[in-house]
This record gives structure tokens, C-alpha cells and sequence, in this order.
């Protein structure tokens, strides 16, 4: 087998890294800086301008390698994607809320897959990633302690902030674990203090997928591994303990005491953590929709119909729902096999991979719409370009 090996021009591929990064970070520090510039200037529209206009310099420096890196993939993918957008338009399940979820797609959506197809250098991502995870940790701090102040409950149940702030805490996560640092250990925990409090439980499930696959991948001296088992272990202990249960009651009564009420705790002490907010009636709903058309399906975004412009909130369910138990199910299986050879092949950065992984398929077994996430679309283009230049050097 022969390694993968590729020259390219380091300024082309670092506009390419600095706009992914851009992307995956716009929501985010756009939304913590619209908070701080709202505290002196209520209402006011520069912020969202500036992040906006950093995001337009990076396009605009990338737009050269972009031009030279469209291939036949790319092409071919906005073809399906231009095919199934008209079916959706003609499926009378899906015409009412098509126009919506498509332009959608291809303004916020299909980006992401077009310069994760473009990217050949992954350990720049990781490197770029990890440099600004940090202040994106540190802002999102900051959103919060404004959220407290204000009283507006900007970030109370706020589960997109949330999703935004994902990649950043896991990739720093990622880093912490494959080189010790206290000031990345007191980073990831301001950040998962930050999920915890925005009081969504897919986020936190992600980071533990995340933390899942960093520790089983990363490679440790006889030391490291007994001192992450034992935490485990005592984690575990104190999980399963009345010490638990106790300790989130006195916690509970602070947060409420300065004005937080946190719907993670709340779910915890009343024994609803693991109850699908409403989410178990809508999954009833769309099996006895695969029931009736197992095999069809009713067509690309054809559940909107039936479900008010809504979605099943797994990723299972909707490609079954939409293309049949049959072609849905070879869907998954493709995908799951192109993220599976990708993470295994020696050339590769698996910390990006955990973190779009996390971000992308774990989020979508609970939450969202695979039509509205960058990140699983993103996993599609580095996946796809990983097996292509892996065909490619192989022949």
C-alpha cells in the first residue's frame, strides 16, 4: 500500500483552512459579539457587519484555489443536489416548505461540503482550529456572564448557541488529552460549564462521544491510561451515588438563587433526563409513516408535509422516511463507511474527524435535520476526498 503524499502551495491551502474555520466559527462569534457591543450599542447592526465582512476577506482570498480545486465530484454533487431539489419542488409532500429547506441548503449548507472536498491539508485545520478554540471558549464565558446580568436569557435553553460553541470545546478536548496542559483542562471545562448551563442534553452527549473516541484513540504511556481509567471509575462511582443526586440539589439552589434555572438539572432531579422531550411522539409518528411506504418513501424532504414543516430528529429515521427502509439504510451504511476508512488511514488528523463526527452524526442521532447541517456535509466532503485521493494513489 502506498502512503498518500502531497505537495501543494502553502498560501492556497491556508486561505482554504482559514475560510472552513471561518464558517464553522461565524454563528458562534457572531453571537457573542453581537452580546458585548449590545451592552454600550443596543440594536446596533456593525457587529454582525464586521464578522461579515471577515468572513467575505476569507472567501475572497480563497476564491483562487477554490476555482482550480473543482473536480468532477463536486460537480457531480451539485447535480444530485440540483436533481433532488426539483424533486422536492414537484413532491406534493414536500412543496410547501421545499423553497424554505432548500436555499437553506445551498446558502448555508452546501458550503461546507464544497471546501471540505477542497481541503488536502487536514493537520492545518486542527492547528488553526485549536488556536482560536481558546478565545471561542473564553467568549462564549463571556455571553453567559452577560446572559446573567441582563436578565434576557439570551442563553438559557439556548441549544444552536450551543451547537455553535461544539467543534471549539471538542477539539480543544481533543488537544488536552493528547497533550496535557492545565490551561486547556480549565478551557474545556469553562466550555462544557457553558454547555451545561445553555441546559441542552445534545451537546453534552456529543462532548462524551467525543471524549469517547479521543480516549480510545489516543495513544498513552502506562500512567496516562491508569490515571484516565481511575477517573472513569470514580466519575462512574459518583454518578451512581446519593452524593450525586445531593450535590445537584445545592447546585440547583445556587443557580436559582442568582436567577438560573437550569433545565438540565431540573430534568436530572426529576427523573427525566433520558426522556425525549416530545421527541418519542414525533419518532411514533414518522415509523408509522415508514409503515405505510416502506420502500418508496415519500421522497426527498417528503415528511415535512406530514409533519408541519418539522423532522424525526435522527438521522435513521429521516433518510428512511424519505427514501425507504432500503436505500435509506445503504445511505447510513455509506456514510458510516466512508467516515470509518477515512479515520482509519495512517495519513490522517483523527482529532478533526472526532470533532465533525461528534458535531455532525452523534448531533443528528438526536437532534436537527441532516438538510441544515454544515457539519455533516462537511464529514461528506473530507470523507469523500479522502477515499478519491486514497483511490487514486492506490491505482
Amino acid at each position: 500500500m502506498h502512503r498518500l503524499s502531497i505537495s501543494i502551495p502553502s498560501d492556497s491551502e491556508d486561505s482554504i483552512s482559514s475560510l472552513l474555520v471561518a464558517m464553522m466559527g461565524f454563528s458562534i462569534i457572531t453571537n457573542c459579539i453581537n452580546a458585548i457591543v449590545n451592552l454600550a450599542f443596543p440594536n446596533s447592526p456593525y457587529d454582525t457587519l464586521l464578522c461579515l465582512l471577515v468572513l467575505v476577506v476569507c472567501i475572497w482570498r480563497a476564491l483562487p484555489t477554490i476555482s482550480k480545486r473543482i473536480d468532477k465530484t463536486i460537480i457531480i454533487s451539485l447535480f444530485i443536489m440540483m436533481l433532488l431539489s426539483f424533486w422536492a419542488i414537484i413532491n406534493p409532500n414536500a412543496q410547501e416548505y421545499a423553497t424554505r429547506d432548500i436555499s437553506r441548503c445551498f446558502l448555508r449548507v452546501l458550503p461546507f461540503f464544497l471546501i471540505g472536498h477542497m481541503v488536502i491539508d487536514e493537520k492545518q485545520i486542527v492547528e488553526i482550529l485549536e488556536k482560536i478554540a481558546s478565545g471561542v471558549i473564553l467568549l462564549s464565558v463571556v455571553y453567559y456572564i452577560i446572559d446573567i446580568r441582563s436578565g434576557y436569557s439570551i442563553a438559557e435553553d439556548n441549544m444552536a448557541f450551543s451547537y455553535y460553541l461544539l467543534p471549539f470545546t471538542c477539539i480543544l478536548l481533543c488537544s488536552a488529552i493528547r497533550r496535557a496542559s492545565v490551561l486547556k483542562y480549565v478551557l474545556v471545562s469553562a466550555g462544557f460549564v457553558v454547555h451545561v448551563l445553555t441546559g441542552t442534553r445534545g451537546p453534552i452527549l456529543c462532548f462524551f462521544a467525543c471524549f469517547v473516541l479521543a480516549v480510545i484513540y489516543t495513544p498513552y504511556s502506562l500512567w496516562k491510561k491508569t490515571l484516565i481509567i481511575a477517573f472513569i471509575a470514580l466519575f462512574s462511582a459518583f454518578l451512581i451515588s446519593p452524593l450525586f443526586l445531593n450535590s445537584m440539589k445545592a447546585l440547583s439552589g445556587y443557580l436559582y438563587q442568582i436567577g438560573i434555572k437550569n433545565r438540565i438539572i431540573e430534568k436530572i432531579l426529576s427523573a427525566e433526563f433520558l426522556e425525549g422531550s416530545g421527541r418519542n411522539m414525533v419518532h411514533e409518528k414518522v415509523l408509522s409513516a415508514i409503515s405505510e411506504k416502506p420502500v418508496l418513501g415519500y421522497g426527498f424532504l417528503g415528511d415535512r408535509g406530514f409533519q408541519n414543516g418539522g423532522y424525526p430528529h435522527n438521522l435513521f429515521l429521516e433518510l428512511w422516511v424519505q427514501f425507504g427502509v432500503v436505500i435509506g439504510s445503504i445511505l447510513v451504511a455509506l456514510v458510516f463507511y466512508l467516515f470509518i476508512k477515512s479515520f482509519i488511514m495512517k495519513k490522517n488528523v483523527r482529532e478533526l474527524y472526532m470533532v465533525v463526527f461528534a458535531s455532525s452524526i452523534v448531533k443528528l442521532m438526536v437532534s436537527g435535520s441532516y438538510i441544515y447541517e454544515g457539519m455533516f456535509f462537511l464529514l461528506l466532503g473530507l470523507t469523500i476526498k479522502k477515499h478519491y485521493l486514497f483511490e487514486n494513489t492506490e491505482s
